[in-house]
């Protein structure tokens, strides 16, 4: 017999205990509701505490009874997710890892070079045959779209309704980690699997989607909407010597790179009612939290971005020229930087979603260490949920330049911006999911993401979209990912739940 408790924690959340779980912190969800044991669940409330910890027993091969009788459906709880599906996801990670495991020039595996399965490249294609054979194995209907992407549909019990579709991408960066966007395949796989493993049908089809080429910039969901330009196909997206470009890495895989730049729309927008989208975070807050480990993301963030900064003082001897007289163009954009960065701290402290980047600092080649420079290049950019947040950081870095200028008689000299609009989740799915937190006892917080993803381009097509973030250690595009696989079955057991009563 296993023994779930109720258990109230030092800061006034409670905790879901589990054996070989830990403890958990609750979720109190949008409106006031009851656990699966009468505990009251109003939120803003912390939960009353009492002397002891409320429990409830089942034996593992009976199912988990639901908080109410609708239509009597199993709560999929991470417990019940790691006994269906962790031998699983177990080898479908590792048999990955070893498809596309980093080589060296002789073709030998580098196991500390990570995976590298790029976009287009045998490696991706091999993945997605790899998937689309348990899909073929497992009964789903498959389907392959002129751009590539797989897609692999479990019949829902009624077949009139819109699917659920639920999935990422099967790329990688050159060296990079395996779970990043393995981990959405994974978990949706893993929702099939434990379904047909109890016999279940979701209320509606539910489609597995493995996207091509997300790491160069979304290009496989771009073309899917039929929003890829044509300059795309001459884009070089492997920096490695003799890479072809891009156009023709999706010949080589018996695909018309001139269907990806049609127009031509290749997604039914009727046949989809949602997309959700499962996807390790790649930052740290989740993975240094040892209690909240699993975030329903808000939305993506919007972004504004200066590619290319000049700036322009006087190059000029470094001993001979006091600082009167000086025109550094090193100094001014230090300044300037400063300055931001610490209007960017007033703004979070005033509860602002806003994140800076001066990704480029840049003194020309001759530099050298007895020369002020007279020349740097910067960049610069503001990503945000809200698109007033967004302006005024620009806004703010503009009239910095002014004022430096004025102060320096350095001159800053910024090309056009480009911008990138935020898309936000569907309140509808996060409330579903935060229901699925609730019942399976899986604490989380909502949070933004800063980095693009494949949902995004589902919201510009005007498909209600959701994602759910999954600790990983170490960030991604590296070797070093670390999502372990009972954070991975905490955001996959969301996932099950709230796709079945979807």
């Amino acid at each position: 017999m296993n023994t779930y408790a109720w258990i109230p924690l030092a800061d006034g959340r409670f905790g879901w205990a589990e054996p070989g779980f830990g403890v958990q912190a609750g979720v109190r969800t949008r409106r006031s509701g009851r656990s699966a044991v009468g505990t009251p669940i109003i939120e803003g409330m912390p939960i009353e505490k009492s002397s002891e910890a409320k429990t409830m027993t089942h034996d593992r091969k009976t199912t988990i009874q639901p908080e109410s009788t609708e239509n009597a459906l199993p709560i999929l709880t991470p417990g019940r997710m790691r006994a269906l599906t962790r031998a699983f996801t177990e080898k479908l990670f590792e048999d990955v890892r070893r498809m596309s495991v980093t080589k060296g020039p002789e073709g030998k595996p580098l196991e500390s070079e990570g995976v590298t399965r790029t976009a287009y490249s045998d490696e991706e294609t091999a993945v997605l045959d790899h998937l689309e054979a348990i899909a073929r194995d497992w009964g789903l209907e498959v389907r392959t779209d002129p751009v590539g992407n797989r897609f692999f549909t479990y019949a829902g019990e009624d077949r009139t309704l819109p699917a659920l579709m639920s999935g990422s991408h099967a790329d990688s960066v050159l060296s990079g980690g395996n779970f990043d966007g393995l981990a959405g395949i994974a978990a949706a796989f893993a929702a099939v699997a434990a379904w047909r493993a109890l016999g279940l049908r979701p209320k509606r089809d539910f489609t597995i989607a493995a996207f091509r080429a997300e790491e160069p910039g979304l290009l496989g969901t771009e073309a899917l909407f039929g929003r890829m330009k044509p300059e795309s196909l001459t884009r070089r997206i492997d920096p490695r010597p003799g890479a072809l470009v891009f156009g023709e890495l999706v010949k080589r895989q018996g695909l018309d790179p001139q269907r990806l730049v049609s127009g031509e729309v290749f997604l039914d927008r009727g046949s989809v009612d949602a997309f959700l989208e499962l996807h390790i975070e790649q930052a740290p807050s989740l993975a240094a939290d040892d209690v909240v480990r699993t975030g329903l993301v808000t939305g993506i963030r919007g972004r504004i971005a200066y590619d290319v900064i000049e700036v322009v003082g006087d190059a000029a001897h470094a001993g001979a020229i006091e600082r009167a007289y000086r025109r550094d163009a090193v100094a001014a954009s230090a300044e300037v930087v400063h300055r931001m960065n610490a209007w960017w701290a007033e703004r979070l402290a005033a509860g602002d979603d806003l994140v800076l980047t001066f990704g480029v600092f840049a003194t020309p080649e001759d530099a050298v260490f007895n020369k002020i420079a007279g020349d740097v290049r910067l960049s610069f950019e503001a990503r945000s949920l809200e698109v007033e947040v967004r302006e005024a950081a620009a806004r703010k870095l503009l009239d910095t330049f002014r004022e430096v200028e004025a102060e320096t008689g350095v001159a800053f000299r910024p090309q056009a911006a480009s911008r990138l609009e935020p898309q936000l989740s569907d309140e509808g799915l996060l409330s579903a999911l935060a229901d699925a937190a609730r019942r399976t006892g899986v604490p989380v917080r909502r949070m933004a993401s800063g980095a693009g993803h494949d949902a995004q381009n589902f919201g510009v097509a005007g498909i209600p979209f959701a994602m759910i973030f999954v600790a990983n250690d170490h960030g991604s595009h590296n070797p070093r990912e670390a999502m372990t696989l009972n954070d991975f079955e905490a955001g996959a057991a969301l996932l099950a739940d709230a796709g079945l009563r979807w």
